[in-house]
């Protein structure tokens, strides 16, 4: 089965994604945003990224990137 062209992304283009396309209806750093984000994510990655801190959705996004590449290498 091929990956479809949003689990390709990164996690920080795919929420780049989703503000584009909800910018009009959505705050693009609203809890609702972050919550929306979070549930695109793998479990795993999902569960160290509310274990954390962070300071914005940007930074919870790049943080995710960085989970996402790490466990693609330990794959």
């Amino acid at each position: 089965m091929q990956p479809t062209n949003e689990q390709l992304l990164k996690p920080s283009e795919a929420l780049r994604d989703m503000r584009r396309a909800g910018e009009t209806l959505l705050d693009p750093n609203g809890p609702l945003m972050e919550r929306l984000f979070l549930e695109r994510l793998p479990k795993n990655i999902r569960l160290l990224l509310k274990a954390g801190v962070h300071e914005s959705l940007d930074a919870l996004a790049a943080r995710a990137d960085e989970l996402v590449e790490i466990d693609e290498s330990t794959s």
